[in-house]
């Protein structure tokens, strides 16, 4: 028995197989086409973002390159009367600053020496046990102002991380309670000025203000008060403070 086949029913299969196979290929074109489009876009956006980082790291660079008109650094000379009397120790304590840093280390004690503050009198530091260490994590209102005909004077101010320590004799169980191996916060303001060519001898200066509470500086607030200036002959140092107007 032959089996009967409507032609139309095979003219319909094929036009629907047809139809699909056109969809099929549409369709595949067209995501094609849409894939290029994304991998063409996705690479636009990677050479936008590469070119705004370049942009932002050369502005960044200029700002620092523009407002980087003072700096400086070297050694400043303290003294303090010696346990020995009529003799003093000498500490020579270091420096180094720029728009965008500062520290200070003062250590090295050969000798016992007393310290007076606005708190203590007469606070005996054993031999090689005084170390302080200032580094500045923010700086602001950096300001140039005239100071005379050669030269300028710089502000700046911001937080800094301080470790502080010594030994003493002097009832020693009155600081080691306030002690501890965290790391001390204060805020600090700093005056410099350029005397001119010359450095030390032109008549550069620093002087350093630590402002610590008893929170967040207990042992600096324990010895220095709420106020303590730090500052001394410049010993080999240089500071550079140009005018920015020029």
């Amino acid at each position: 028995m032959k089996l009967k086949i409507n032609k139309n029913f095979i003219y319909f299969v094929f036009l629907s197989l047809s139809g699909v196979l056109i969809c099929l290929l549409i369709f595949g074109g067209q995501q094609f086409r849409i894939n290029n489009i994304n991998q063409d876009l996705n690479k636009k956006i990677t050479e936008n973002l590469n070119q705004k980082m370049f942009i932002l790291e050369q502005e960044d660079r200029l700002d620092r390159i523009s407002h980087n008109f003072a700096s400086g650094g070297g050694k400043i000379k303290r003294t303090f009367p010696s346990s020995e009397e009529g003799q003093i120790v000498q500490l020579n304590d270091f420096f180094s600053f720029d728009r965008h840093h500062f520290i200070y280390e003062s250590s090295g004690n050969d000798e016992n020496f007393f310290l007076n503050t606005d708190i203590i009198d007469n606070l005996e530091i054993l031999k090689d046990s005084y170390k302080l260490f200032i580094n500045a994590q923010s700086i602001s209102n950096f300001q140039i102002t005239q100071y005379d005909t050669n030269g300028h004077r710089l502000s700046f101010e911001g937080i800094a991380l301080i470790n502080f320590d010594f030994n003493t004799n002097d009832n020693p169980e009155i600081f080691e309670e306030f002690k501890s191996e965290e790391v001390e916060h204060a805020m600090f303001k700093v005056e410099l000025i350029d005397g001119g060519i010359g450095g030390a001898s032109a008549g550069d200066s620093i002087e350093i203000t630590l402002m610590p509470n008893s929170v967040d500086a207990p042992l600096l607030f324990k010895v220095f008060g709420d106020n303590e200036i730090f500052s001394g002959k410049l010993d080999v140092a240089e500071i550079t403070i140009n005018n920015p107007t020029r």
